[in-house]
């Protein structure tokens, strides 16, 4: 059974290993500027976070990217 599990385990490309965090951050960055610049990224904030300062509101969203982005599925405890 071991071996079956090893088997299915999915392989990280060499470059994706190779990518530093800072490069990764930059990138996480660069994608939330690029939606809060649009009027639905404002509307988002808006919604989700109405009761913080806009600067708040920002910090907590790119904190949200961040965690989403290095969220790993194949790491799901059953329920």
């Amino acid at each position: 059974m071991k071996k079956d599990f090893l088997k299915n385990i999915p392989r990280m490309e060499p470059n994706m290993l190779a990518k530093p965090i800072s490069q990764v951050y930059e990138e996480i960055n660069a994608q939330c500027n690029d939606f809060l610049k649009t009027q639905k990224g404002i509307q988002y904030l808006l919604l989700k976070y109405p009761k913080l300062s806009p600067q708040d509101a920002i910090k907590e969203f790119r904190i949200s990217a961040i965690i989403a982005d290095s969220y790993d599925s194949t790491c799901q405890t059953p329920l």
